[in-house]
């Protein structure tokens, strides 16, 4: 198992278990590698990318790995955990998509919440599904839908996403948040090929900066298309799939910082 974790800062607290960070936004880890050496100063300080300048990085430390081998992701405060849903597509409230914990309770509780390693037989793990009040679309008249749009156009044509199902999910309320995933190294490096396809096409034709909170546009539509291409796998390879309640860290219970 290689667990991976992205982080755009110091991480305040002990992280208990083997990993490799991966440092974004110019932070240089000690025990991890800096996405600037794999995408260039310019792109890793561009926030619109949000945690997907991580994506490429990943990528590259993971190409001489055993094709079997077990990959996660985390944030530096998020991490998939041992809280399983009884089926996969089982959908949370969006105000209860996760659980947060303190630094303590992480530190010395780590073996039962966090997941280590894929279950038996088990293909995939996801970030449970979150019920919006509204369809997915719908909720993006929030940021901006033009990006979104062009987004999936960028995917479609990559051949990670296919239209139909595209124009079912965002009309529904259901998502996969969060973008991060555990599963094998076959699976992640041709599921991340065709969503770095996606994201370039997107940022070279289609990207236009914004401000203050939307400056994470980029984050904010790949966020939805890769629940989208997440969905089509799952359903077109037959994935044996289990959906995981996060763990959030915070001291205070409060806010959760972005990235």
């Amino acid at each position: 198992m290689t667990h991976f974790i992205v982080t755009h800062q110091s991480i305040q607290w002990e992280i208990p278990f083997e990993h490799i960070k991966i440092g974004i936004g110019g932070y240089k880890p000690k025990n991890g590698v800096c996405a600037e050496y794999y995408i260039g100063e310019q792109l890793d300080q561009n926030h619109a990318f949000g945690g997907f300048r991580a994506a490429l990085p990943l990528k590259m430390m993971s190409q001489n790995l055993n094709p079997n081998e077990t990959i996660l992701c985390s944030s530096y405060r998020m991490f998939l955990s041992k809280m399983f849903n009884d089926t996969w597509s089982h959908a949370q409230d969006f105000g209860n998509r996760h659980h947060i914990v303190t630094s303590e309770t992480f530190l010395n509780n780590h073996e039962n919440l966090i997941l280590q390693e894929l279950p038996a037989g088990i293909d995939l793990v996801i970030c449970s599904p979150v019920v919006f009040p509204c369809s997915i679309i719908e909720q993006y008249t929030c940021h901006f839908l033009d990006d979104l749009l062009f987004a999936i156009g960028c995917a479609v044509r990559a051949g990670l996403i296919n239209q139909n199902l595209a124009a079912k999910v965002l009309s529904g309320k259901v998502m996969i948040p969060f973008s991060f995933f555990g599963s094998k190294k076959s699976f992640r490096l041709d599921f991340v090929d065709r969503l770095l396809w996606s994201v370039n096409e997107f940022h070279e034709k289609y990207y236009i900066p914004r401000d203050g909170y939307q400056r994470r546009c980029i984050d904010f539509a790949f966020e939805r298309v890769t629940a989208i291409a997440l969905q089509q796998e799952i359903i077109e390879r037959k994935l044996m799939v289990k959906s995981s309640t996060p763990i959030f860290i915070s001291d205070s219970g409060g806010h959760i910082a972005s990235m």
